[in-house]
């Protein structure tokens, strides 16, 4: 049986879970994504560990 990988919360609202943001993925390249948290409309680079369980 799997777990569900929940996102980590923003670091400036607190409250809120991060969205993962693909629009930058493209086909061939690198799995590039950000975090976008809908609160205070940030992103945030995914740290290794994040890149790891969440790609």
């Amino acid at each position: 049986m799997s777990t569900v990988q929940r996102p980590p919360h923003c670091p400036t609202c607190g409250t809120r879970p991060l969205w993962k943001d693909t629009s930058a993925i493209r086909s061939g390249r690198e799995d590039r994504w950000l975090w976008y948290c809908t609160t205070c409309l940030r992103t945030y680079l995914p740290t290794g560990d994040h890149k790891r369980r969440y790609a």
